[in-house]
């Protein structure tokens, strides 16, 4: 014959302690919901954080792109006249489809080296930095 020891706990306090575990489990169960929840709403803020952040850049983009069109629209103009007059039988829109995209990063990458370049010189005009 086997010994088998008899519990040293009372069912009184074997039903509290499965008491308590339940209850345990249900509050970290609680928790777990709660989480997911602001889980949820954080990562829904963040969605429109992100979403104005990606507006506020656009815009600014727009604006800068307005602004360097603007600057460059008397170079355009007339590169347009020219691309018309050496592509009879196409239109202003014809350039703008097909030969404006191809002239336009051209013609400000030009823009920029121009500046980069008058900068270098005044800098070493100055005398302040050798170049």
């Amino acid at each position: 014959m086997t010994y088998t020891p008899k519990s040293t706990i009372s069912a009184a306090t074997e039903r509290a302690l499965r008491q308590q575990a339940a209850e345990r489990e249900a509050r970290e169960e609680t928790e777990r919901r709660e989480q997911a929840g602001r889980d949820r709403e954080n990562s829904r803020v963040r969605g429109e954080y992100l979403a104005g952040l990606e507006a506020k850049k656009a815009e600014k983009r727009a604006a800068v792109d307005a602004e360097v069109d603007q600057a460059i629209a008397p170079e355009r103009g007339r590169l347009e006249r020219e691309w018309i007059a050496n592509h009879p039988g196409k239109s202003g829109a014809d350039f703008a489809k097909h030969a404006w995209p191809q002239l336009r990063p051209t013609i400000i990458e030009g823009r920029e080296e121009a500046q980069r370049e008058a900068l270098r010189r005044e800098m070493q005009a100055s005398g302040r930095y050798a170049l």
